[in-house]
């Protein structure tokens, strides 16, 4: 009896258990007839748009340098991203992390370059300002520590006293106003694990020198690269596509993680725009290789967002987006009316990444009423929530095929430039910003060219 009865049971369970599964193949199979077979993404049930980062994991991005210089056998060693400067962070970190939660203000005072760089030691060099209040929460600053004696810096300088019981002085500069702001830390292997960490530097036949430029009316600092007569060898970049050929499936590996309900997806193509959206949002891949993500709803929020909440907003939108593969770093931003407007540049193969001016018209180019894309990634927050959400759809790698040599130095590039205008030895350069990079243009090669830009904020024309 109680075996026939267990058997009625499951046989009972079965049944039920394939009655629902009926049911929802039919509930499944009728919203796929009413609302458009053809246009429905199928791999949309698999994808989840939860994937945010937490505040700190997110702000991790921002409290990265653009680049590090560190002082090193007599010369200058500039690195970008993480893959070459990982020991050398570690160690400058530590000591941060240090001196915010147990350190002490020394003082404040104005900027001499000459001094500082005097002392030797390790920079932190960011490509905008950085608020002090957004810094320090990452951080866990101790209320006021930081945002009572300065709003933001550009760089921080680390400058290690072994011989004086491991002490590291830690000096915030803000350029803009020419102040430094002077903490201290005492505790034992700080000042010798920086130490450590620069001697470990590899060797390079590219080395970093310095220069005086006028800055746009405030004269500055520039490490630019050098290198002897023979030229500098180095290997190209070159595009290709993160996910693949240009597909429904593929884009769509991309786009649904940004929409709240994926299975409420519709695409659609035409005219080479492929087009993904719900009651909310829509998703736009473009000929000329541009992603483009507008979310309506964030229209609609209340919430007055700070400069982090925007910058923890645009991370968790590029953290969802599979089709960034290089490393990013924030290149601008800037709030106007209720939005905040940040944008990101790559770095790759130890320098920065910059778009010519004929590739950000030629991305531009199909995107009617709106603004010239003229950065890697584009975002626009509302209410802590990204509005609008816009890409350069293509990676890079480095070309191992390819190697070439780059000849023309950064004083040459001046003089070329400006047709020997008859510089005055120990005068400023009359340039706002100067560095060597990979410029991203219409064609499937980078390779490496100056950007050099005047007093007007042009871009001098590049050689070789």
């Amino acid at each position: 009896m109680l075996v026939n009865s267990m058997k009625k049971w499951m046989g009972l369970l079965q049944n039920i258990g394939i009655l629902t599964l009926v049911t929802l193949c039919i509930t499944q199979t009728m919203r796929l007839w009413y609302d458009g077979y053809s246009s429905r993404s199928f791999l949309s049930a698999f994808f989840s748009s939860d994937s945010d980062y937490s505040a700190s994991d997110a702000l991790a991005g921002l409290v990265r340098p653009y680049r590090i210089i560190a002082q090193h056998n007599e010369a200058y060693v500039v690195l970008y991203g993480n893959a070459e400067s990982t020991k050398l962070r570690t160690a400058a970190d530590n000591i941060l992390t240090q001196v915010i939660r147990s350190g002490d203000y020394v003082s404040a005072y104005s900027l001499n370059e000459t001094a500082l760089f005097a002392t030797g030691g390790v920079w932190y060099e960011y490509a905008v300002p950085i608020p002090a209040d957004a810094f320090g929460l990452f951080f866990q600053a101790r209320t006021g520590f930081l945002t009572n004696r300065f709003r933001s810096f550009n760089r921080i300088v680390f400058v290690p006293q072994a011989d004086t019981d491991d002490a590291v002085r830690v000096v915030f500069v803000d350029d803009e106003i020419r102040m430094c702001y002077e903490y201290s830390i005492q505790r034992t292997g700080l000042a010798s694990g920086l130490l450590t960490a620069v001697q470990s530097l590899s060797p390079s036949m590219l080395h970093y020198d310095t220069a005086i430029v006028s800055g746009g009316g405030i004269p500055k600092t520039v490490f630019y690269a050098n290198w002897n007569s023979n030229g500098y060898p180095y290997q190209q970049l070159r595009t290709y596509g993160p996910f693949g050929e240009i597909t429904i499936g593929n884009i769509e590996r991309v786009v649904l993680p940004f929409f709240e309900m994926p299975s409420g997806v519709m695409w659609d193509v035409d005219n080479s725009v492929y087009t993904y959206r719900d009651n909310n949002a829509v998703a736009k891949y473009y000929p000329n290789d541009v992603l483009e993500f507008t979310d309506y709803k964030a229209h609609r929020g209340t919430v007055t967002n700070t400069f982090a909440s925007a910058f923890v907003a645009a991370a968790n939108m590029i953290a969802k987006d599979k089709g960034v593969v290089n490393e990013y770093y924030l290149s601008s931003y800037k709030q106007e009316g209720e939005s905040w407007f940040l944008t990101f540049d790559y770095v790759m193969n130890g320098f920065p990444v910059f778009m010519s001016q004929s590739l950000s018209m030629n991305l531009s180019a199909n995107q009617p009423n709106t603004a010239t894309m003229t950065h890697m990634i584009e975002v626009e927050v509302q209410a802590d929530k990204v509005y609008k959400y816009r890409r350069y759809g293509l990676a890079f790698e480095v070309d191992t095929m390819s190697l070439s040599t780059k000849q023309t130095g950064f004083m040459q590039t001046i003089g070329n430039a400006m047709e020997s205008p008859g510089l005055l030895e120990g005068e400023p350069l009359p340039v706002r910003t100067a560095l060597l990079g990979y410029r991203a243009d219409d064609m499937p090669q980078l390779s490496l060219q100056w950007l050099i830009v005047d007093e007007e904020g042009r871009s001098l024309p590049s050689y070789d």
